[in-house]
């Protein structure tokens, strides 16, 4: 919707008063104990006794709102789910859906919106509880896939589509910062929220919720920064749109237009928050800034290696450790079929090593990082065998573990590689790739992560990975598929052989099942990998006489 017609669509719902605050990073004051700011050139139509009786007992003021205009829509909607007073927001205007060829930028910031909604949800320290009225919004214009605003809903987040706002003249078509005055969407909300914390993406919050900032609500203005407070205002949306045609106002994007409006000399002078809410500059802070830091400003995904040490030190082991609770939850979700098919986006499994973490960002292994894995061990292993699968699963939640009831006295349809190829059949619904497991003993801490390892059994069109388990290096104790390519072979396979199975041996199952894999020129589909010596180890008593003919149909890595 071009910006004029956004401009008219709302001229007529009349005028209220802004009120916006920003994390100015100037000076420390880390040392000191936040305290609300002092209100300066207060409008005289909100007093500073209003404001703080606001603050301070939303959780008992009644709900009320109007409903919004037709081009902002809300998931769910404000009638089947009555807004807070209060709301939190951050804003992703384009994404790629996932099992994407590459992540870029756009990805990354899904994964830290998604991050944000799972800390408002689950943290102890960051979630937002019922007596705060408070909620977490997303704001996405049509660019952002269905697939992702459902990931954001399960954590409880509030999607809000808006539409695109371009100034003329300082369009910039392709570049990232393209779509930023779509932020201003934010001041048309009058009416819904009564006040609005907007956060960009890459602000991380551990120790306490960003909601105590609403406790700063007061009758004035500010904007700069990473954080903005603020009171919905179409009166002041109109005449930011006004300004944002003078190119001297707005050639820094939306915060320099802000700056603009809400400048320190003007009638909407702006007051500066607490700078322990907003600390950037990440590599130059000291150790003290960074204990007594509450707000971290810096894209700790892509920049940990660029972290001064007092950061690196803190801020690294606290996100990467709540990433890996938020990919716990979601394998638990996935091994519980709690979703749909292929509706839990997962995030990363990241590394508790940085360096490691950035090695695999450079190289193809980024992408596999995002992959659903799952180990499948059968009950007929030895148990502490099991175990040591089960906890290499759980390492950096990196995988989900299943442990098959086989009927070991089975034969034909019974065997247990009928068994095993149709449990990997079954999960092919949920996940990427699915790890047969036999008599092995995972390593306890992996010298490298599975998921890039996971780069290693993708090269070229593999399909089927065996690997040369035993001495004579020709047989395997275990096996992974691969659902891209590999779901479909496996799943004709068991269509056309099913009735055949009581008159196979478990070997001649395993060798029509790699006929089938590389036939018609297929032959690099299958990859056959020696043993990874810093994954897993044979189990002493193991003679490979059950072991299963890897080499012959497949390509030596």
């Amino acid at each position: 919707m071009r910006v004029n017609r956004l401009i008219a669509s709302t001229a007529a719902l009349g005028l209220a008063v802004a009120v916006l605050y920003s994390l100015r990073f100037f000076a420390p004051d880390f040392g000191s104990s936040p305290q609300p700011l002092a209100s300066h050139r207060a409008f005289k139509n909100h007093t500073d006794e209003t404001m703080n009786s606001f603050a301070d007992n939303a959780e008992d003021a009644e709900i009320s709102f109007i409903q919004p205009p037709e081009d902002l829509v809300f998931t769910p909607s404000l009638s089947k789910r009555p807004p807070k007073q209060r709301a939190i927001i951050t804003a992703l205007f384009r994404a790629t859906d996932t099992h994407i060829p590459r992540p870029n930028d756009a990805d990354w910031f899904f994964m830290n919106v998604y991050f944000h909604a799972f800390m408002f949800k689950h943290d102890s320290a960051v979630k937002l509880k019922p007596e705060d009225n408070t909620e977490f919004v997303v704001m996405v214009t049509n660019m952002v896939p269905q697939s992702y605003r459902n990931a954001l809903m399960d954590f409880g987040a509030r999607i809000l589509e808006v539409p695109i706002v371009e100034i003329k003249g300082r369009e910039k078509p392709g570049d990232k910062y393209q779509y930023l005055y779509t932020k201003l969407n934010l001041y048309r909300l009058e009416g819904i929220f009564k006040a609005v914390l907007f956060i960009d993406v890459d602000m991380n919050f551990f120790a306490k919720s960003p909601v105590h900032l609403f406790r700063y609500f007061h009758p004035t203005h500010s904007n700069e920064g990473n954080n903005s407070l603020l009171m919905p205002s179409l009166h002041h949306f109109e005449k930011l749109m006004v300004l944002a045609q003078d190119p001297s106002a707005s050639k820094y994007g939306d915060q320099g237009l802000l700056n603009v409006y809400f400048g320190d000399n003007g009638p909407r002078p702006w007051l500066e928050l607490p700078s322990a809410w907003n600390a950037n500059h990440l590599e130059a802070r000291t150790a003290f800034e960074v204990a007594n830091g509450l707000g971290f400003h810096g894209k700790l995904w892509s920049e940990c290696k660029l972290l001064g040490a007092p950061s690196a030190e803190k801020l690294w082991p606290l996100w990467q450790s709540r990433i890996v609770d938020l990919r716990r939850t979601q394998i638990a979700r996935l091994e519980a079929q709690e979703a749909g098919p292929r509706a839990v986006t997962l995030v990363p499994a990241v590394p508790k090593n940085c360096s490691m973490w950035m090695d695999a960002l450079v190289a193809r292994a980024a992408v596999d990082m995002f992959l659903e894995v799952a180990f499948v061990s059968n009950d007929a292993t030895h148990a502490d065998l099991v175990a040591s699968h089960r906890k290499c699963a759980a390492a950096n939640a990196q995988a989900s573990h299943f442990l098959l009831p086989v009927q070991t006295s089975g034969s034909g349809s019974n065997s247990i590689i009928v068994q095993q190829l149709r449990r990997v059949d079954s999960l092919f619904e949920r996940y990427d790739i699915v790890w047969v497991l036999e008599n092995v003993r995972m390593v306890d801490q992996p010298l490298l992560p599975l998921h890039l390892q996971i780069a290693e059994m993708k090269k070229g069109v593999t399909q089927i990975t065996t690997f040369r388990d035993c001495a004579n290096g020709t047989l395997t104790g275990s096996f992974a598929i691969h659902r891209d390519g590999g779901a479909p072979k496996l799943r004709k396979f068991l269509d056309e052989f099913g009735n055949k199975f009581d008159k196979m041996s478990d070997r001649d199952v395993w060798e029509t099942l790699l006929k089938e894999f590389t036939k018609i020129g297929g032959k690099k589909s299958l990859l056959v990998l020696d043993p990874w010596d810093g994954w897993y180890q044979m189990h002493n008593e193991t003679s490979c006489s059950t072991y299963l003919t890897s080499e012959v149909y497949g390509e030596r890595a």
